[in-house]
Parts: C-alpha cells; structure tokens; sequence
C-alpha cells in the first residue's frame, strides 16, 4: 500500500530534488461544466488484469461516452500504475470505465492484455512464466487494493457527513495515515478521495478557474526562474511550454493561465529553469524564452536589432536586448477626415511583440501596451479639429524590452471646402469666354468644372490653383487660389459646377451661372505701348505691344510703305488682353500702321500711326529671358543709346565690322518681357 501512495503523490506534486535531477510532477485542474447523469451496462467478457479485478468485485461498466466529465478516475496504465485524473480519457471513449463509489471510478488503460491469472478470480490461467504470473498478481493486487480504498473513503465520507451533522467536527483519518499532521504533512480532506500533498517542498497549488483563467500559486519556490508547461493529454508526448515565472515571494507565487478553449482538462506541471540550456548551448532556455517565446534558437543566431554582427549569445553575455526594433510609420495623407485613420508600421530592424500608442500626450510611462499582430494600426483623435501629435511605440515580448518610439503628426479636418468665386461676379456677360476666377480657404487637392449650355454638356474639365497663402503659425498652406481657363460660353444660359477637394479628401461642389447677353456690349479699346507714332526705327523689322480691353476679340495689323506695298498680320490676344505683333515689316522711309479690333458682336476699332526707318544703323543683340546686360551695334557715335531708360556705354573705336558696339547693364525688366533701344541724336531727336 505504500507504494500506491507514493506514486500518487508522485504524480501530483511539483518538485524538484537537485538542481541536476528534476521529478516530472503535475498538478491537475477541472476546467468547463460537466454532466454528472450515468448509464450503467452489464460488462462483456474481461480482457485485461482490469476488468477482470473489476468483474471480481462485482463494479457497474459505465456505458461508452456516458461517464461524468469530472470526479476522480484512476488510470490504470499498461505498466500499472494507478493516476488520479480529475476526467475521463478524452480521445479514447471506448476505454472500459467502472464505477467505484460516488464520484469514484475505476479506469482501464492497459490497452486489453489477455489475463494469466491465478484461479483465485475463477478463470482459467494461460500458460506462461512465473516472473508473468508474480506480476500479474502484483498488478492485481495494486487493482484490488485501490478498489477498497477508494470504497473505505466512500465510507468515510458518508460517516463524516454523519459525524458533522452530530456536531462532530474531526473526520476520518486520511489516506494511510492518523490524519494529525504529525509528520510534517498537512492532510487535505475530500468527499471524494483523501490524499496527502508533502508542503516542504516546490508545490503547485490551484486556487480557482473562471472566466478562461487559471489561478494557481507555487510554493516554496527558492530559485530564480521557472518553467510552466501545460497539456491537456497525460498520454500525449509533450508538454507545452505556457509562459515562465520569476518567484517575486518564495513562499507563494501567485500566477495565471489562459484555459482559452482547453475546457475539458488541463493539466499544470512547474519545474526549476534556471541554468537550463539544451542542444549544446550556453545560452540558458529561459533567456531564449524571455525574449523570443521559443527555445527552438541557437547561440549563433543573429539578433534582430539591426546589430547583424551579433550573436544571441553575444547579447546574452553582455546582457543585451537582442531585439531592438527600428520602424517608420506611414500614411498616404497628413490631412485626414475621421477620427479613425490608419497608420502602416513599416518594420526595418527587429520582431515587435506589443504595441503602444499616445495621442496628444507623451506620457511613455504609463501606456498600455498591446498585443502586436498587424502592421497596420488605427488611431483614435477624438472629435477635436486640428493638428494631433501621434506617438506609437514597438517593444519586445518582455515587460521590460528595450522601447522604439516613432512620432507622426496628423491634421484633423473633417469640413468641407468653401469655395468662393471672384470673377467674373456678375451673372450676365457679353463675352464667348472667359477666365473663372476664385478662391477656398484651405488648400486644394483638385479641383475641377462641369459646363452645361445650349451646345452640350461636359464634364471633369481641369481648374487650376494659380496661388497659395501660407500661414506663418503652422507653416502650411491656406488660402488657395484657383482659375478655370478659357471657359467657352454660348448664347443663352450657361452653367457651371466647381468640384473641389481638400488634402483630407472633403469634397464641395458650387454651382454658378452666366447669361452670355451682346445687345449692349460696349465696343473693345485699344491702348498701344510699342511703337508710338512718329518713332523712327533702324532695321527692317519692328514689333507691336500693347493691350485691348476685351480678350475674345481679334486684332489685326497692317503695314504700308511708300510704294504702297501692303502687309497684314494676326495678332496675338492673351487671356489678360495683352497683344503682340512681331516681324512687323518696315521699309524706307514713312510706313503707316493700321490696329484693327472686331469682338463677337461685330463691334470694330481702328488705331492709325506712322513709323519711320532710320539710317542710324541701330541692332539689338538676342535676349534671354531674365537677362540684364543688353548688348548691340550702332554705326555712329553721335548718338545717346537708352535700354528700358537705362543709359548704354557706347564704345568709342569701330570693331571688325566697321560699327560701334554699346552695352547697358543693370537693365531693368518689364511686366511684359519687352526691351526697348532707342538711339537719341546728341543733337536732339531720335
């Protein structure tokens, strides 16, 4: 009998007796809801050790698939040991179950072995060794002896119940012993089995089981750091690795579990890690574990901070973190319209396992810190508009893993673009197009038109922003400018729709219309700025410049010479109205110039003027744009050189080609681009 209880003890106990040599012990735990009816059947004929013990003292077979899911059952297994279980084999539901008392049930694992057994049971002994039929007996008897004393508890229990209900409050002795705690144990009292847990040692204790956690506690743990391992198969192979424990208190180190979808039975075991290496490493499992949540690592692997020259053992001498993370964050705008917006953690260097993040605060201390899993993660800006400073940090799997912290700043907008029109104002017009013109108070992503008239309708034709403001307290962009070009009206109404979008991706549409009306137009002007009549040029070419208050209409020029040789040339309009001629033939002597204007209502204006061709030999050399130093020839010194009213130095000697070269520097530029040379007689003229 004392075997027996040595063996049960020493399957329910965690300890360890040296640091060399560790006991493989566990402790048990119930977790889930059970059914506790029973269907009882008539046992077939027995086939093992098991069921032929059981057959001989008369036990009830539980039907297959019907034994409650918690109480105690003993495992007999092949080699005959007996285990205290707190359930019913869960893969195997054929194995023969036999009720021993209340709550108590006898389980077969031997996997059927043909009994040779003594006639003791009524049977017919197979033939075999006498080393077979002592064990055989021993097996016996252990099955037998463990029949009766799960029944004298049976007994017990119900005396005691008994003895309580007189206001006797000492129940039966435990399980072999007097039950006074005289040798050092404490005896712990069940109504369903009496066994003694030894307290001078490492033990595991289970205090509690709900809401998917495991509440347990480990006693008497002197040692640095420890192993727990769980599994919900006492026959599988393996234990799994659940999570590792640094005792804070010796005597009693409360600690969790997940039970998660284990509800059937899960099964505890703890064991003294520290020093513990394998696979011929330095490096000790616990570190491996500590960091990465794997032993399955070498002390040549590289660690995942960046610093690839390192080796985990190198970490682990130097008591390095080995996984330092590096990482970017990124988002497709800085401008966003929710509350929500998602950010994308580009990884660079390491394996994060938690994640943290701060809104509008830096206090790092105090976050909280999450279960890692994608790289993609929201963040929460409230309902405050404007600017937010986002603080989002990667750690290891350690509570005190080195920290990266990554800073992104993000404007809150969620309201629409006002935008708001400046030209033309007036909702009827006398011209066939025209130059929309406006502006929005935010800065613009796109903006476009739609057009509707008596011609058709188009749609998603491009504005421009043509300016922006920039605000000096945010360094941003404000106000945008923009323009829609060359719109083309028709007679009648005209409608337009202004699309536009904000950097946060807020979308506002305006519509506006024009009447197009040409029953009072008022006829186009001209102003000319080059030439003035009377001005005498040298070359046989001239340009015209100058500005007509209608941009739709048309100018044309025409030249005649003193021999009556006509020439007639199409200006150039721009959307400002500014026109230009160039290569405007010029011959000897006076040239009359005639500016022709027509607009669309057929209103027509003339400008007349007269240009003369000198013999001062003036040129001009080619002109880049921006370019202030202006440079040419002249063929004789008798005359003041002015660049765009700047005074020219006119050389004194002739060059190669016979004629007098001069330069004006500094020369101002003109809105228009236009450099003007004139050559002043020094005796006045021009």
């Amino acid at each position: 009998m004392k075997s027996i209880r040595n063996i049960l003890i020493g399957v329910i106990i965690i300890g360890s007796l040296a640091a060399s040599l560790s006991l493989l012990h566990a402790q048990t735990t119930i977790v889930g809801s059970f059914n506790s009816n029973l269907s009882l059947v008539q046992a077939a004929a027995p086939d093992s050790i098991v069921q032929v013990v059981a057959d001989s003292q008369n036990l009830s077979l539980v039907s297959p698939g019907q034994a409650p899911r918690t109480g105690t059952f003993w495992w007999i297994l092949p080699s005959g040991t007996a285990v205290p279980t707190p359930c019913p084999p869960q893969n195997d539901l054929t194995a023969p179950i036999y009720l021993l008392a209340d709550g108590q049930f006898l389980v077969d694992q031997t996997g059927g072995q043909i009994p040779a057994i003594p006639r003791r049971f009524g049977m017919q002994a197979q033939t075999t060794s006498g080393a077979a039929i002592s064990g055989l007996d021993m097996e016996a008897d252990t099955v037998m002896n463990l029949i009766l004393r799960a029944q004298t508890t049976a007994a017990n229990a119900q005396m005691g119940m008994i003895s309580r209900a007189m206001g006797m409050n000492s129940g039966p002795p435990g399980f072999g012993d007097t039950g006074d705690g005289g040798d050092g144990t404490n005896d712990f009292y069940s109504d369903s089995f009496n066994y003694k847990v030894p307290t001078n040692g490492l033990w595991l204790e289970i205090t509690n089981v709900s809401n998917y956690y495991a509440w347990l506690n480990l006693h008497n743990a002197t040692n640095r750091v420890y192993e727990i391992l769980s599994k919900t198969d006492l026959s599988a192979a393996s234990w799994n690795i659940e999570t590792e424990l640094w005792p804070t208190d010796t005597n009693c180190m409360p600690f969790t579990i997940p039970v998660l979808d284990r509800t059937n039975a899960l099964f505890v075991w703890a064991q003294d890690w520290t020093g513990v290496t394998e696979n011929g490493n330095t490096t000790p499992d616990w570190w491996f574990y500590y960091y990465f949540g794997t032993v399955n690592l070498s002390d040549t692997n590289l660690d995942g901070g960046g610093f690839y020259t390192h080796t985990l053992l190198d970490d682990y001498n130097s008591q390095t973190d080995p996984n330092i993370i590096q990482f970017s964050i990124g988002v497709a705008n800085n401008y966003v319209n929710t509350s929500h917006p998602n950010l994308q953690l580009n990884i660079l260097a390491g394996t994060p396992y938690y994640y943290a993040m701060l809104v509008d605060s830096t206090n790092f201390t105090g976050t909280n810190w999450t279960t890692y899993t994608s790289p993609t993660v929201m963040a929460n800006l409230g309902g405050v508009q404007g600017w937010h400073d986002i603080w989002i940090g990667l750690r290891g799997l350690p509570q005190d893993a080195s920290q990266t912290w990554q800073h992104k700043r993000l404007k809150l907008d969620s309201t629409a673009p006002l935008l708001v029109i400046t030209n033309p104002t007036a909702g009827t017009v006398s011209v066939p197009m025209i130059q929309l013109q406006g502006y929005c108070a935010k800065a613009l992503a796109s903006i476009s038109y739609d057009l509707s008239n008596a011609v058709g309708v188009v749609t998603g034709q491009q504005a421009f922003v043509t300016g922006q403001s920039t605000s000096i307290s945010t360094w941003e962009f404000t106000t945008n400018y923009f323009e829609c070009v060359d719109v083309p009206l028709t007679n009648g109404l005209n409608v337009i729709t202004l699309h536009a979008t904000d950097l946060a991706g807020n979308v506002s549409a305006l519509v506006t219309s024009y009447t197009v009306d040409y029953s009072n137009k008022a006829p186009p002007t001209i102003q000319l700025d080059w030439p003035q009549d009377g001005m005498v040029f040298c070359g046989s070419q001239i340009v015209c410049r100058g500005r007509i208050s209608d941009p739709t209409a048309t100018i044309t020029a025409t030249m005649v010479d003193t021999n009556n040789t006509t020439n007639t040339l199409n200006g150039l309009v721009g959307r400002d109205g500014n026109f230009a001629f160039d290569n405007v033939p010029l011959a000897g002597g006076a040239n009359r110039l005639n500016l022709t204007v027509s607009d669309v209502a057929n209103n027509v204006v003339e400008t007349n003027l007269t240009i003369l061709q000198g013999n001062a030999g003036l040129t001009i050399d080619p002109v880049a744009a921006g370019q202030t130093t202006i440079t040419g020839t002249i063929n004789s010194i008798n005359f003041t050189v002015w660049v765009n009213g700047e005074q020219a130095a006119v050389s004194t000697t002739v060059n190669d080609n016979g004629v007098y070269t001069w330069e004006a520097d500094n020369v101002p530029t003109t809105p228009n681009g236009l450099v003007k040379v004139t050559a002043v007689p020094n005796g006045g003229g021009q």
